[in-house]
């Protein structure tokens, strides 16, 4: 047994029946038994053991690794700024999705014969904090390109303060502000998911379609919550329906203790069919108890923006079913490795979209690392001439043969497992499609509606089903 100090408490380690159980002795001589991993570093942590480390809130992580994936003097280095602190879960799976992909580029030879390291920061979904961590991942590791941070408001922050000034790509996995679009980045700024533009097109189509026309809106006083609640006020008008309430709430506020009472009878009382929530994913169940508690009779519909996926709770407990739907990207390359690897690795149910997106994130930002060096041209240009929608296909399925591929044509076409990946000029991924999806699984059968219509994943077609037989995709 080995033992480490902290303080007054001591921690005694013992292993039983394969299983590291951490024991904590306390002076009172009373013994607490914790599957949790203690620790004041992340450095060298199993998948596995991250999703089980205990973080306090008010303590970011600053930078870590993997022992399979360590930055030495001869590795070429990306960054990856995830929210670990306050999104373990979501955070854990962006990374297993960034280290799936390293390992296989590696196993393969890296990029031109040099080992891919990922360097891991913690942002704790902090603007401050987020830029502090991805200057040092600048000056201290040499970093060649930046996934994340996951929101907007933060993506904005890090590539106006940081990676633009020095140069360095950065691409935003999960931001969908509007805003992104416009940003003077020298052609350094790239988005793989949808705008908030898009969004709220699919939301009116989806309200449209279904002759739903008073919408309650919910939102956070941020860039991304604006932009939705001025878009969707604007679209709706366009197809008959309205937004009847708005209330802007801080993201500070924990609505576990903030009562909302008198804001949810007045949606009510106005006649709301919908009640749009763009609220920090983590307080989805407080929100929904509050509906539930303080709406009276049928419950509305709810209806979540994209970021909504990044944390659906494993094991919801409600005192009412509702009835949720959700704007989230569609998966048109059918491959299912990186969900299936995730899901079994880190023994989830699911795993967000946003870690799709950064796998394939991985594969494209060594691709054109690669092309880059061998043909001295800038990153940019090189990315680019991957992502130009032209033949042949470079796929993260067949990625043994890029360098093949990029040696004997000048542009190709990539292919993720999110789908296909095309930016235009302005660095947004054309290629990027919408679906609305019920997910009655997770959080009860709450739609009682006998047929409602759900778009599917072309954007102007239309399919009835019937809500009691609705399987999530």
């Amino acid at each position: 047994m080995t033992h480490l100090s902290l303080g007054m408490t001591t921690l005694g380690t013992t292993w039983t029946a394969g299983k590291n159980l951490i024991i904590i002795l306390s002076l009172t001589g009373m013994v607490a038994w914790s599957p949790l991993v203690l620790t004041s570093s992340l450095l060298d942590l199993s998948l596995r053991e991250l999703m089980n480390v205990k973080v306090q809130q008010s303590r970011p992580q600053g930078l870590f690794w993997s022992r399979a994936t360590a930055p030495t003097s001869s590795t070429i280095n990306i960054g990856l700024l995830v929210p670990f602190t306050a999104e373990k879960k979501a955070s854990v799976e962006i990374i297993a999705a960034a280290e799936f992909a390293a390992a296989e580029i590696n196993s393969l030879g890296g990029i031109n014969g040099k080992k891919l390291a990922i360097i891991r920061g913690d942002d704790n979904l902090d603007e401050e904090t987020g830029i502090k961590v991805a200057s040092r991942m600048i000056k201290n590791h040499d970093i060649k390109a930046l996934i994340g941070p996951v929101a907007s408001q933060h993506v904005l922050a890090v590539a106006k303060a940081v990676t633009i000034p020095a140069g360095i790509p950065l691409f935003a996995p999960a931001a969908n502000a509007n805003e992104l679009s416009e940003l003077k980045d020298n052609d350094l700024v790239f988005r793989v998911t949808a705008t908030n533009r898009q969004i709220t097109d699919k939301m009116v189509e989806f309200l449209s379609q279904n002759q739903l026309n008073k919408v309650a809106v919910f939102y956070q006083r941020d860039v991304f919550g604006r932009e939705l609640y001025q878009g969707l006020s604007q679209s709706i008008k366009l197809s008959g329906g309205e937004v009847v309430f708005s209330e802007s709430l801080s993201k500070s506020v924990t609505f576990d203790s903030y009562s909302l009472a008198y804001e949810i009878k007045q949606a009510q009382k106005l006649g709301s069919e919908v009640l749009m929530l763009v609220v920090p994913s983590g307080q989805f169940d407080s929100f929904f108890e509050q509906i539930a508690k303080h709406w009276q009779g049928k419950l509305p519909i709810l209806l979540l923006p994209e970021h909504a996926n990044l944390t659906i709770p494993e094991t919801p407990k409600f005192s009412r079913s509702v009835c949720v739907f959700s704007v989230v990207p569609t998966q048109s390359n059918k491959d299912l490795r990186i969900i299936k690897g995730i899901t079994k690795t880190l023994d989830v149910s699911h795993t967000s979209y946003t870690a799709v997106f950064v796998n394939d994130l991985t594969y494209l930002i060594a691709s054109a690392l690669s092309l880059a060096e061998r043909k001295s041209t800038e990153f940019s240009t090189s990315l680019r001439q991957i992502t130009a929608n032209n033949r042949p296909t470079i796929s993260t399925l067949s990625f043994a043969n890029f360098s093949k591929q990029l040696a004997q044509h000048n542009t190709t076409s990539f292919l993720g497992q999110s789908g296909p990946i095309h930016f235009d000029g302005k660095g947004d991924n054309k290629m990027v499609q919408l679906v609305v999806r019920e997910f009655h699984k997770v959080y009860g059968a709450g739609c009682d509606r006998k047929k409602l219509r759900t778009l599917t994943e072309k954007p102007k077609t239309l399919t009835v089903l019937n809500l009691n037989k609705l399987t999530i995709e």
